[in-house]
């Protein structure tokens, strides 16, 4: 795993400012300890991971152009870095928490988790889960954060947990007409 200043499109709250990478393996097998050590873990997709806790608890955002009306969907996977298949309760799963509302809100974690939960995650290390959830961006709001928080780890760790895969924000404009349209366009004209 590595430690990037930073990723395109993406910011964290982690004071120092750091993102960890994963690379997947081929072998998709558990890790042997409760936390988990690189190469133990295949991607979802493609090769390559983050862990949403990099060296404490944060969260990682994006922020998008948002016309009114727009409704995201937002796609993701999560796995746990500890926790296995039956163990006791509590402390046994990573939990997260995606977020989301206006940019103008502030990028600390305290002021992200103000804004409006659109789906809490739990899971641990056995596999990887995929989830939806859809947020519709209200009127006046120009610029639109989403942001996936750590809630909780299996391990008590501040610096482990919380793997991300995968994640695909899509843009619905309700651009749509209620019957065939045909355009015929010139250089300079379409009627």
């Amino acid at each position: 795993c590595g430690l990037p200043m930073s990723m395109t499109g993406w910011v964290t709250t982690e004071a120092d400012h750091k993102l960890e990478v994963w690379r997947g393996t081929t072998n998709s097998g558990i890790a042997t300890t409760s936390v988990g050590s690189p190469g133990n873990f295949a991607a979802a997709d493609g090769n390559q991971f983050i862990e949403l806790n990099a060296n404490d608890v944060g969260a990682l955002y994006q922020d998008f152009s948002t016309p009114y009306p727009t409704t995201f969907t937002v796609k993701f996977s999560h796995r746990g870095r500890g926790g296995r298949l039956g163990v006791g309760a509590g402390g046994t799963y990573d939990t997260a928490r995606v977020y989301a509302g206006s940019s103008a809100v502030g990028n600390t974690l305290a002021l992200i988790k103000t804004l409006t939960p659109l789906i809490t995650v739990t899971d641990n290390n056995a596999s990887w889960r995929t989830y939806t959830a859809t947020y519709t961006v209200p009127l006046g709001q120009t610029t639109t954060r989403f942001a996936f928080a750590a809630v909780a780890t299996a391990s008590g760790s501040s610096a482990a947990g919380n793997f991300l895969d995968n994640i695909q924000f899509t843009a619905n404009n309700s651009i749509n007409g209620t019957g065939q349209i045909a355009l015929s366009c010139t250089l300079d004209q379409a009627t």
